[in-house]
């Protein structure tokens, strides 16, 4: 079996048809663990280090005292290398984190490029600009269908409309 440290020279590509079946064969004989795939077309280094990702991760897994008691979330995936090379040089730049919301954000790239398109459904495109216009709609028109039910309800029962911020006569 290849050492789970070794990842990053192979190709990091899925694996079509890939099939793991795990055998028990007590405790003498241990657990027999086969990869199939097809034999045709297959990429022989990429089931390798599909092969070698799982027998790190489930050598991880059983390496603990009580393996049961683990959680799954715990469990390292990725190898040490493998780990390196995407918070190494495949991370891109460090950025100081800031308060901005996604919202903020938007907008930002809105007013850079009104004309770019932002969004495709099928063959329609729309622009930041446009889907930006929308957006800023949506709020207005949500909030006074939200008084009328409010309203309506009040008018229909004792109760007084709230006055929720979250309700605008805008």
């Amino acid at each position: 079996m290849r050492s789970p440290e070794r990842q990053p020279q192979r190709q990091q590509r899925p694996v079509d048809d890939l099939s793991i079946t795990a055998y028990d064969l007590g405790a003498a004989g241990g657990l027999r663990i086969d990869f199939d795939t097809p034999v045709d077309g297959v990429d022989v280094d990429a089931v390798a280090a599909h092969q070698d990702r799982f027998v790190g991760f489930l050598a991880g897994a059983l390496a603990a005292e009580e393996p049961t008691a683990r959680e799954v979330a715990g469990l390292d995936v990725l190898s040490g290398a493998e780990r390196e090379l995407l918070t190494g040089r495949w991370a891109g730049p460090v950025v100081e984190a800031d308060e901005t919301t996604l919202v903020e954000r938007f907008e930002e790239q809105a007013a850079r490029f009104p004309d770019k398109t932002a969004l495709i459904d099928g063959d329609q495109r729309v622009s930041y600009a446009a889907l930006n216009a929308d957006a800023n709609r949506w709020p207005g028109t949500c909030a006074r269908a939200a008084w009328a039910a409010v309203t309506w309800r009040a008018s229909s029962s004792s109760v007084a409309p709230s006055s929720s911020p979250l309700c605008s006569r805008s």
